[in-house]
């Protein structure tokens, strides 16, 4: 297990997450409306469960481009690493742009010097391609569960259909 996990919650299953398994209920609500069958019902949970892991892996990336690195040396009097005013937070790294990565090393507390600066950028790309791996993990349990809810419905509606 990468230390990222670890460091991002991302380890436990959703259902343990404080406060996640209330959400995760209503998001199976709403994937299935009034249908009470328990196979239709956790079946959306599963698509609801994979769904709050790709949004848990969003917020773990936006907290990482968003949190300044102190580096040992505090330039931020503070202390406090706010996000770089008019920043956006893109869902992935491909959509950010030179100016944001220009903002995002402006606001850090990192030492200019090339070498720190380096290892700097490294550490953060190294831990943007965990997570990387973690949503598209997430995507794919999402879309192997909408197939399985899928397959089930239809073959569900086929047989009521024929009875």
């Amino acid at each position: 297990m990468s230390k990222n996990a670890l460091k991002h919650g991302l380890s436990l299953p959703v259902r343990l997450a404080a406060g996640a398994d209330a959400r995760l209920e209503e998001m199976a609500q709403a994937i299935t409306g009034s249908n009470v069958d328990p196979i239709v019902r956790e079946l959306a949970r599963r698509i609801a469960e994979a769904q709050l892991d790709v949004l848990r892996v969003r917020q773990a990336r936006r907290t990482l481009l968003s949190e300044p690195e102190t580096g040992g040396e505090t330039q931020n009097p503070s202390g406090v690493g706010a996000p770089v005013a008019g920043a956006r937070h893109p869902s992935s790294m491909a959509e950010y742009g030179e100016r944001d990565v220009a903002q995002m090393i402006e606001a850090s507390n990192v030492s200019r010097d090339p070498q720190s600066l380096a290892e700097h950028v490294n550490s953060v790309a190294l831990r943007l391609a965990g997570l990387d791996r973690y949503e598209r993990r997430a995507f794919a349990r999402r879309k192997f569960a909408m197939r399985d809810f899928d397959a089930y419905c239809a073959e569900r509606f086929e047989r009521d259909r024929s009875s």
